[in-house]
């Protein structure tokens, strides 16, 4: 426990509760686009969710098992989690998605487990995501 508040990060984020994800705490490892859009630290846009919900699914789970380190896919009803290991082994993230049929978006969170900083590897993680749901 000590250590988590020595380094920033919680861990592992709970699961959504009332159609939200987990709030990004204050560090600049966790990007939402949940989080508040004058938040540039931490905002992202949603996907959009222009099939079913069912189709979109099964799109999304092949978009983020595609991501560089991702493991361990969990689908619970509209969420997804997946693990995603960095480039250097060395640290684990966790990739949210989250779809909402009523306004027509996925909504998406991505997030070190430990540390402070990432160097934008969250953001970016979220881009190529952004980028492999569009080619599909």
């Amino acid at each position: 426990m000590i250590w988590a508040l020595l380094l920033g990060c919680p861990g592992q984020p709970p699961p959504p509760i009332g159609g939200r994800l987990a709030a990004c705490w204050s560090s600049p490892n966790c990007v939402s686009s949940q989080a508040d859009p004058s938040d540039r630290r931490h905002h992202v846009a949603p996907l959009p969710l222009s099939v079913e919900p069912a189709v979109a699914l099964q799109r999304l789970a092949l978009v983020l098992s595609g991501l560089p380190g991702a493991h361990d896919l969990q689908v619970q009803g509209l969420h997804l989690r997946i693990t995603c290991d960095t480039p250097s082994g060395l640290y684990t993230d966790d990739v949210d998605a989250l779809l909402d049929p009523a306004a027509g978006v996925i909504h998406v969170r991505s997030s070190s487990r430990i540390g402070y900083g990432d160097n934008g590897v969250n953001r970016a993680r979220i881009e190529r995501l952004r980028e492999a749901w569009d080619q599909r």
